[in-house]
């Protein structure tokens, strides 16, 4: 499956895909792009592009993920659950 994690609704739909056609026992998030800075001149719109890749779609993959995770035993965390 290809999908343009920058579009959040085509995120969406593909996590949502995912979760309606496949057990899900966990999440692995292995998208990296990077746009190196020295810490005094990091450009905002450069990290906001790169969380738009490697934080959104993660967050979105793990609230797709969660409830069939928990109804299969995985995801629980009494720390974190809530």
């Amino acid at each position: 499956m290809s999908v343009d994690l920058e579009d959040r609704q085509k995120a969406q739909n593909a996590f949502d895909d995912i979760r309606e056609r496949h057990r899900i026992d966990g999440v692995v998030n292995n998208v990296g792009p990077v746009r190196p800075q020295r810490l005094g001149a990091i450009e905002l719109n450069d990290l906001d592009a790169v969380l738009r890749v490697n934080l959104h779609p993660a967050v979105q993959a793990v609230r797709a993920a969660l409830p069939p995770m928990r109804a299969n035993g995985w995801g629980v965390s009494s720390v974190f659950s809530a």
